[in-house]
Protein backbone atom coordinates (compact mmCIF):
# COMPACT_ATOMS: atom_id res chain seq x y z
CA UNK A 1 0.00 0.00 0.00
CA UNK A 2 1.51 3.34 -0.96
CA UNK A 3 1.59 5.76 1.91
CA UNK A 4 0.82 9.44 1.56
CA UNK A 5 -0.08 12.43 3.69
CA UNK A 6 -2.38 15.27 2.75
CA UNK A 7 -0.59 18.59 2.91
CA UNK A 8 -1.58 22.21 2.97
CA UNK A 9 1.07 24.72 1.97
CA UNK A 10 3.70 21.99 1.86
CA UNK A 11 3.09 20.77 5.43
CA UNK A 12 1.20 17.72 6.78
CA UNK A 13 -2.43 18.65 7.26
CA UNK A 14 -3.77 19.33 10.72
CA UNK A 15 -7.37 18.25 11.47
CA UNK A 16 -8.86 21.61 10.46
CA UNK A 17 -6.67 21.97 7.38
CA UNK A 18 -7.56 18.49 6.18
CA UNK A 19 -11.26 19.29 6.51
CA UNK A 20 -10.93 22.50 4.52
CA UNK A 21 -8.74 20.83 1.92
CA UNK A 22 -11.31 18.08 1.46
CA UNK A 23 -13.95 20.67 0.58
CA UNK A 24 -11.66 22.38 -1.90
CA UNK A 25 -10.84 19.18 -3.78
CA UNK A 26 -7.70 17.05 -4.24
CA UNK A 27 -4.56 18.05 -2.40
CA UNK A 28 -0.91 17.31 -3.20
CA UNK A 29 0.90 14.49 -1.44
CA UNK A 30 4.34 13.94 -0.04
CA UNK A 31 6.01 10.61 0.55
CA UNK A 32 6.50 9.36 4.07
CA UNK A 33 10.03 8.25 4.85
CA UNK A 34 10.29 4.47 4.87
CA UNK A 35 12.49 2.32 7.07
CA UNK A 36 13.03 -1.38 6.49
CA UNK A 37 11.93 -3.63 9.32
CA UNK A 38 14.94 -4.27 11.56
CA UNK A 39 13.22 -5.41 14.73
CA UNK A 40 13.52 -1.99 16.35
CA UNK A 41 9.84 -1.08 16.06
CA UNK A 42 7.23 -0.02 16.63
CA UNK A 43 6.13 -0.49 13.04
CA UNK A 44 2.98 0.69 11.39
CA UNK A 45 0.82 -2.41 11.30
CA UNK A 46 1.55 -3.54 14.85
CA UNK A 47 1.46 0.02 16.17
CA UNK A 48 -1.91 0.73 14.56
CA UNK A 49 -3.50 -2.31 16.21
CA UNK A 50 -1.75 -1.73 19.54
CA UNK A 51 -3.24 1.77 19.76
CA UNK A 52 -6.63 1.40 18.08
CA UNK A 53 -7.84 -2.05 19.14
CA UNK A 54 -7.93 -1.29 22.90
CA UNK A 55 -9.63 2.04 22.18
CA UNK A 56 -12.32 0.34 20.04
CA UNK A 57 -12.89 -2.27 22.77
CA UNK A 58 -13.14 0.48 25.38
CA UNK A 59 -15.66 2.34 23.23
CA UNK A 60 -17.87 -0.76 22.96
CA UNK A 61 -17.65 -1.39 26.70
CA UNK A 62 -18.51 2.20 27.57
CA UNK A 63 -21.45 2.23 25.18
CA UNK A 64 -22.93 -0.75 26.98
CA UNK A 65 -22.28 0.89 30.35
CA UNK A 66 -24.03 4.06 29.20
CA UNK A 67 -27.05 2.17 27.89
CA UNK A 68 -27.29 0.29 31.19
CA UNK A 69 -26.91 3.45 33.32
CA UNK A 70 -26.81 6.83 31.54
CA UNK A 71 -25.34 8.74 34.48
CA UNK A 72 -22.83 11.56 34.26
CA UNK A 73 -19.78 9.30 34.69
CA UNK A 74 -20.81 7.03 31.83
CA UNK A 75 -21.64 9.99 29.60
CA UNK A 76 -18.18 11.44 30.22
CA UNK A 77 -16.46 8.09 29.75
CA UNK A 78 -18.19 7.32 26.47
CA UNK A 79 -17.45 10.74 24.99
CA UNK A 80 -13.82 10.47 26.04
CA UNK A 81 -13.46 7.00 24.51
CA UNK A 82 -14.88 8.20 21.19
CA UNK A 83 -12.61 11.24 21.14
CA UNK A 84 -9.49 9.22 21.89
CA UNK A 85 -10.23 6.74 19.13
CA UNK A 86 -10.97 9.58 16.72
CA UNK A 87 -7.60 11.19 17.56
CA UNK A 88 -5.85 7.85 16.98
CA UNK A 89 -7.50 7.47 13.57
CA UNK A 90 -6.38 11.02 12.73
CA UNK A 91 -2.85 10.02 13.74
CA UNK A 92 -2.81 6.96 11.44
CA UNK A 93 -5.18 8.44 8.85
CA UNK A 94 -2.66 9.08 6.05
CA UNK A 95 -1.90 5.33 5.88
CA UNK A 96 -5.55 4.25 5.82
CA UNK A 97 -8.00 4.16 2.89
CA UNK A 98 -9.30 7.76 2.89
CA UNK A 99 -13.04 6.96 2.52
CA UNK A 100 -12.98 4.47 5.40
CA UNK A 101 -10.88 6.58 7.75
CA UNK A 102 -12.97 9.68 7.08
CA UNK A 103 -16.19 7.73 7.59
CA UNK A 104 -15.03 6.35 10.94
CA UNK A 105 -13.89 9.78 12.18
CA UNK A 106 -17.12 11.40 11.00
CA UNK A 107 -19.26 8.78 12.71
CA UNK A 108 -17.31 9.04 15.95
CA UNK A 109 -17.86 12.80 15.85
CA UNK A 110 -21.59 12.14 15.34
CA UNK A 111 -21.60 9.87 18.41
CA UNK A 112 -19.90 12.53 20.55
CA UNK A 113 -22.40 15.15 19.42
CA UNK A 114 -25.35 12.91 20.32
CA UNK A 115 -24.10 13.10 23.91
CA UNK A 116 -23.10 16.77 23.96
CA UNK A 117 -26.42 18.17 25.16
CA UNK A 118 -26.61 15.62 27.97
CA UNK A 119 -23.06 16.30 29.04
CA UNK A 120 -23.67 20.08 29.07
CA UNK A 121 -26.63 19.61 31.39
CA UNK A 122 -24.58 17.35 33.67
CA UNK A 123 -21.84 19.98 33.92
CA UNK A 124 -24.37 22.69 34.73
CA UNK A 125 -25.98 20.55 37.45
CA UNK A 126 -22.58 19.84 38.98
CA UNK A 127 -21.65 23.51 38.90
CA UNK A 128 -24.84 24.55 40.63
CA UNK A 129 -24.09 22.14 43.47
CA UNK A 130 -20.39 23.09 43.73
CA UNK A 131 -21.11 26.84 43.55
CA UNK A 132 -23.52 26.52 46.43
CA UNK A 133 -21.13 24.39 48.46
CA UNK A 134 -18.04 26.56 47.86
CA UNK A 135 -19.84 29.90 47.91
CA UNK A 136 -18.76 31.12 44.46
CA UNK A 137 -21.12 34.07 44.77
CA UNK A 138 -24.40 35.28 46.27
CA UNK A 139 -26.83 32.39 46.80
CA UNK A 140 -30.52 32.79 46.02
CA UNK A 141 -33.58 30.57 45.89
CA UNK A 142 -33.50 30.87 42.12
CA UNK A 143 -30.64 28.37 42.11
CA UNK A 144 -32.92 25.69 43.49
CA UNK A 145 -35.41 26.47 40.73
CA UNK A 146 -32.65 26.32 38.12
CA UNK A 147 -31.47 22.97 39.46
CA UNK A 148 -34.99 21.60 39.08
CA UNK A 149 -35.37 22.92 35.54
CA UNK A 150 -32.01 21.47 34.47
CA UNK A 151 -32.89 18.12 36.03
CA UNK A 152 -36.13 17.99 34.01
CA UNK A 153 -34.26 18.92 30.83
CA UNK A 154 -31.78 16.14 31.50
CA UNK A 155 -34.54 13.52 31.47
CA UNK A 156 -35.51 14.48 27.94
CA UNK A 157 -31.87 14.60 26.88
CA UNK A 158 -31.22 11.12 28.30
CA UNK A 159 -34.09 9.69 26.27
CA UNK A 160 -32.73 11.22 23.04
CA UNK A 161 -29.14 10.10 23.71
CA UNK A 162 -30.14 6.53 24.58
CA UNK A 163 -32.23 6.30 21.41
CA UNK A 164 -29.25 7.49 19.35
CA UNK A 165 -26.83 5.03 20.99
CA UNK A 166 -29.28 2.16 20.44
CA UNK A 167 -29.80 3.07 16.79
CA UNK A 168 -28.59 1.01 13.85
CA UNK A 169 -26.14 3.79 13.04
CA UNK A 170 -24.44 3.53 16.43
CA UNK A 171 -24.49 -0.28 16.38
CA UNK A 172 -22.89 -0.49 12.94
CA UNK A 173 -20.19 1.95 14.03
CA UNK A 174 -19.29 0.50 17.42
CA UNK A 175 -19.83 -3.19 16.72
CA UNK A 176 -18.09 -3.07 13.34
CA UNK A 177 -15.02 -1.06 14.29
CA UNK A 178 -12.87 -3.90 15.58
CA UNK A 179 -13.41 -6.00 12.44
CA UNK A 180 -12.63 -2.99 10.24
CA UNK A 181 -9.45 -2.26 12.20
CA UNK A 182 -8.18 -5.79 11.51
CA UNK A 183 -8.94 -5.45 7.80
CA UNK A 184 -7.32 -2.04 7.61
CA UNK A 185 -4.22 -3.27 9.45
CA UNK A 186 -3.78 -6.12 6.98
CA UNK A 187 -3.16 -3.56 4.22
CA UNK A 188 -0.60 -1.52 6.16
CA UNK A 189 3.10 -1.83 5.35
CA UNK A 190 5.19 -3.72 7.85
CA UNK A 191 8.38 -1.87 6.91
CA UNK A 192 7.28 1.64 7.88
CA UNK A 193 8.08 2.92 11.36
CA UNK A 194 5.26 4.57 13.26
CA UNK A 195 7.34 7.67 13.95
CA UNK A 196 7.80 8.27 10.22
CA UNK A 197 4.06 8.74 9.95
CA UNK A 198 3.15 10.28 13.29
CA UNK A 199 5.93 12.67 14.24
CA UNK A 200 5.46 15.11 11.31
CA UNK A 201 1.75 15.37 12.12
CA UNK A 202 2.35 15.95 15.83
CA UNK A 203 5.00 18.58 15.15
CA UNK A 204 2.75 20.50 12.77
CA UNK A 205 -0.28 20.37 15.03
CA UNK A 206 1.82 21.53 17.99
CA UNK A 207 3.12 24.43 15.88
CA UNK A 208 -0.42 25.34 14.81
CA UNK A 209 -1.70 25.32 18.40
CA UNK A 210 1.17 27.57 19.51
CA UNK A 211 0.48 30.00 16.65
CA UNK A 212 -3.29 30.07 17.12
CA UNK A 213 -3.07 30.60 20.88
CA UNK A 214 -0.51 33.38 21.02
CA UNK A 215 -3.11 35.86 22.25
CA UNK A 216 -5.24 33.25 23.98
CA UNK A 217 -6.76 35.52 26.62
CA UNK A 218 -8.16 37.77 23.87
CA UNK A 219 -9.62 35.05 21.66
CA UNK A 220 -13.33 35.11 20.88
CA UNK A 221 -15.26 32.18 22.36
CA UNK A 222 -15.67 30.51 18.96
CA UNK A 223 -11.95 30.65 18.13
CA UNK A 224 -11.13 29.46 21.63
CA UNK A 225 -13.47 26.51 21.11
CA UNK A 226 -11.70 25.57 17.85
CA UNK A 227 -8.33 25.84 19.58
CA UNK A 228 -9.63 23.57 22.33
CA UNK A 229 -10.49 20.92 19.74
CA UNK A 230 -6.96 20.99 18.34
CA UNK A 231 -5.46 20.82 21.83
CA UNK A 232 -7.56 17.73 22.58
CA UNK A 233 -6.43 15.97 19.41
CA UNK A 234 -2.81 16.88 20.13
CA UNK A 235 -3.10 15.66 23.71
CA UNK A 236 -4.77 12.33 22.89
CA UNK A 237 -2.52 11.58 19.91
CA UNK A 238 0.61 12.51 21.88
CA UNK A 239 -0.43 10.26 24.77
CA UNK A 240 -1.13 7.38 22.39
CA UNK A 241 2.29 7.75 20.75
CA UNK A 242 4.00 7.94 24.15
CA UNK A 243 2.34 4.76 25.38
CA UNK A 244 3.12 3.00 22.10
CA UNK A 245 6.76 3.93 22.66
CA UNK A 246 6.68 2.45 26.15
CA UNK A 247 6.74 5.82 27.92
CA UNK A 248 4.29 7.20 30.42
CA UNK A 249 2.92 10.64 29.40
CA UNK A 250 3.86 12.32 32.66
CA UNK A 251 6.52 14.90 31.75
CA UNK A 252 6.04 18.68 31.74
CA UNK A 253 4.76 18.77 28.16
CA UNK A 254 1.95 16.30 28.76
CA UNK A 255 1.00 17.90 32.05
CA UNK A 256 0.86 21.33 30.36
CA UNK A 257 -1.30 19.94 27.53
CA UNK A 258 -3.69 18.35 30.01
CA UNK A 259 -3.98 21.52 32.09
CA UNK A 260 -4.53 23.69 29.01
CA UNK A 261 -7.19 21.32 27.69
CA UNK A 262 -8.91 21.36 31.07
CA UNK A 263 -9.11 25.14 31.46
CA UNK A 264 -10.24 25.60 27.84
CA UNK A 265 -12.96 23.06 28.58
CA UNK A 266 -14.01 24.98 31.70
CA UNK A 267 -14.27 28.23 29.73
CA UNK A 268 -16.30 26.49 27.04
CA UNK A 269 -18.59 25.15 29.76
CA UNK A 270 -19.03 28.73 31.03
CA UNK A 271 -20.26 29.81 27.58
CA UNK A 272 -22.50 26.78 27.11
CA UNK A 273 -23.88 27.08 30.65
CA UNK A 274 -24.83 30.72 30.07
CA UNK A 275 -26.76 29.79 26.93
CA UNK A 276 -28.49 26.91 28.71
CA UNK A 277 -29.56 29.09 31.63
CA UNK A 278 -30.87 31.76 29.27
CA UNK A 279 -32.95 29.11 27.49
CA UNK A 280 -34.22 27.31 30.60
CA UNK A 281 -34.52 30.23 33.02
CA UNK A 282 -34.35 33.59 31.20
CA UNK A 283 -32.70 36.20 33.38
CA UNK A 284 -30.88 33.61 35.48
CA UNK A 285 -27.11 33.43 35.98
CA UNK A 286 -24.95 30.42 35.24
CA UNK A 287 -22.40 29.62 37.97
CA UNK A 288 -18.84 30.42 36.92
CA UNK A 289 -15.62 30.45 38.91
CA UNK A 290 -14.01 33.92 38.88
CA UNK A 291 -10.40 32.72 38.52
CA UNK A 292 -10.71 31.04 35.11
CA UNK A 293 -9.02 33.73 33.00
CA UNK A 294 -6.02 33.80 35.34
CA UNK A 295 -5.79 30.01 35.14
CA UNK A 296 -5.91 30.19 31.35
CA UNK A 297 -2.98 32.63 31.25
CA UNK A 298 -0.93 30.42 33.58
CA UNK A 299 -1.78 27.22 31.67
CA UNK A 300 -0.80 28.79 28.34
CA UNK A 301 2.49 30.06 29.76
CA UNK A 302 3.32 26.56 31.00
CA UNK A 303 2.49 25.05 27.60
CA UNK A 304 4.56 27.65 25.72
CA UNK A 305 7.52 26.94 27.99
CA UNK A 306 7.27 23.16 27.57
CA UNK A 307 9.16 21.17 24.96
CA UNK A 308 7.59 18.19 23.17
CA UNK A 309 9.37 14.94 23.96
CA UNK A 310 8.25 12.87 20.97
CA UNK A 311 11.65 12.71 19.31
CA UNK A 312 13.20 11.16 22.40
CA UNK A 313 10.50 8.49 22.27
CA UNK A 314 11.12 7.51 18.64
Amino acid sequence: MSLHRKVTGGKPATPRQAGRAGRRGPTPTVRIERRRATGEGPFLQAGFLAVCQPLASDLARRRQAFLAEPDDLNVHGLRGAARRLRAALWMFGPALPPPDAKWAQRELKWLVRRLSGLRDLDVLLERIVIAKRQNWGPQTRSEDLLFGLVTLARRDSVAAAVAALRSARASVLVDGLEAWLLEAAADLDGDVAVEGLVLPALRDLDAQVRADGRHITRLHARRRHVLRGDVKVLRYASEAFAQLSGREPIDAYFIALSDLSGILGDLNDDDVGAHLVERLAPGGTAPSHPSRKARLKAAWAAYEASTPTWDSMA
